[in-house]
């Protein structure tokens, strides 16, 4: 399964030596505020009323149309199918982003009914090579991976290497997760030997920080909340997170303040010649995902 890449362009982008890279887990369009979810524990399948899907989607492309990064790495976005109430979060991203480059990797593809979800990367200009790196996974029709972009550096100083990344959620003890992250780490150590700078950006389905935000839901309800395991990131690796704002929020019932768990699990890790230069949650209040965006500022050393 290969990742389809559009854009104008031959030449590849040449990043300057300080850019930002917002990361969003979308909700495939339909996990905005209204939304609840059968496999968090919530009463519908198909989440939301199409008129909701509509707000929720023209939201999302108002959001990233004015958010001024370089880079968007961003998890579920989706074509139309019956999980968004037929809505083309896809096409509206592109028509909200345009003019630069991006390449759609599908995580979920289901033939019929037809649902296509997965991984976007949007840049200001083509990468000189695209990759999809394939990740552990379980039985079913859900490919995890990572989607890798690569883009030239000045100075011939290695590349910079861009990868967006969304783990597994529902495996039991997060014993999939952990298969998923040896083999992160494998790629983050030939990287790191090939002196290239590294940044993963996206949705790690794992506890990036403690953090005790006011909730009301069951404990039943948690039963997907794992930290991340001992010794990762590997030794001079830099996870990038705001800790004083949640990414996620539980779908079991539509989102109120104080009402459902939220927490960190989105955010970035850096190779040790990337300087962070500032980290951002930016709170929308769940409005048009169950994810919060995150917003990087960094510096290639």
């Amino acid at each position: 399964m290969a990742a389809a890449a559009t854009g104008e362009g031959t030449h590849p982008w040449q990043p300057p030596r300080e850019i930002e890279v917002l990361s969003w887990n979308l909700g495939f369009g339909g996990l905005g505020e209204g939304a609840e979810f059968f496999p968090d524990g919530g009463k519908r399948f198909i989440p939301s009323a199409r008129r909701d899907v509509l707000r929720y989607v023209q939201g999302i492309g108002a959001f990233l149309k004015q958010a001024g990064a370089d880079v968007f790495l961003l998890q579920e976005a989706a074509t139309p199918s019956v999980v968004n109430r037929r809505v083309d979060l896809l096409a509206e991203l592109t028509e909200r982003l345009p003019g630069g480059w991006h390449a759609y990797s599908p995580e979920v593809r289901i033939p019929f009914p037809r649902v296509s979800v997965g991984l976007v990367t949007f840049a200001p200009g083509p990468p000189h090579a695209v990759e999809r790196l394939e990740l552990p996974r379980e039985r079913g029709r859900q490919y995890f991976h990572l989607l890798v972009t690569r883009f030239p550096v000045s100075g011939g100083s290695g590349e910079l290497v861009l990868a967006n990344v969304h783990l597994s959620a529902f495996d039991e003890g997060a014993l999939l997760r952990r298969r998923q992250l040896e083999t992160v780490t494998a790629f983050l150590l030939a990287e790191a030997a090939r002196s290239n700078y590294v940044v993963l950006g996206g949705d790690w389905n794992l506890l990036l920080a403690e953090t005790r935000f006011p909730h009301t839901t069951a404990e039943r309800y948690l039963f997907w909340v794992h930290p991340l395991p001992p010794g990762f990131p590997p030794p001079g690796w830099r996870l990038a997170i705001d800790d004083t704002a949640p990414t996620v929020r539980t779908l079991e019932r539509p989102y109120v303040r104080g009402g459902n768990y939220t927490a960190v699990i989105d955010g970035f890790l850096v190779s040790p010649n990337v300087t962070v230069l500032g980290v951002r949650t930016v709170d929308l209040g769940f409005r048009f995902s169950d994810h919060q965006p995150v917003l990087l500022s960094l510096r290639l050393d």
